[in-house]
């Protein structure tokens, strides 16, 4: 599905770079202090970190290797799919549950990137959801919803 349509690597990676900025300050109010330095808390932070470092390198990247951008600027389709899809596993992180949430959302992912062998399909978010468990749940001891 991707490979159709038009990149425009400065607007998508502005768009993440801004949005990483906009989650920094709930991310910042998220944390609390705790006797652990290495709280559950840490990883909002450094999730919105990461994804302005890479938007930027993104951007960075992309005007080094004069790659141009749309003339309106749009984001592409494909990653507009990919941010909603996010949007929606976070909305139903919390109700639904970890293991259903993350195995549905997966598959979807997949499918939406253009994975069209069923055992890849299959596989790939059951290996990938047991391996957030256990990393979490039983290496770092976090609970998961």
């Amino acid at each position: 599905m991707f490979s159709k349509i038009k990149k425009y690597p400065i607007a998508e990676g502005l768009f993440f770079a801004l949005l990483g900025v906009w989650t920094l300050p709930e991310a910042l109010n998220y944390h609390v202090s705790s006797g652990i330095a290495l709280s559950p808390a840490l990883f909002p932070i450094l999730a919105s970190a990461v994804l302005v470092g890479l938007s930027l390198y993104q951007v960075g990247t992309a005007i080094k290797r004069g790659e141009a951008d749309s003339p309106k600027g749009t984001i592409t389709r494909g990653v507009g799919i990919v941010f909603l899809l996010c949007l929606l596993y976070t909305a139903a992180l919390q109700s639904v549950g970890f293991f259903v949430t993350t195995l549905a959302y997966l598959v979807v992912f997949l499918i939406v990137l253009g994975e069209k062998r069923p055992a890849v399909v299959i596989l790939v978010p059951l290996i990938t959801t047991g391996a957030v468990y256990f990393f979490f749940e039983k290496a770092l001891s976090v609970m998961l919803p």
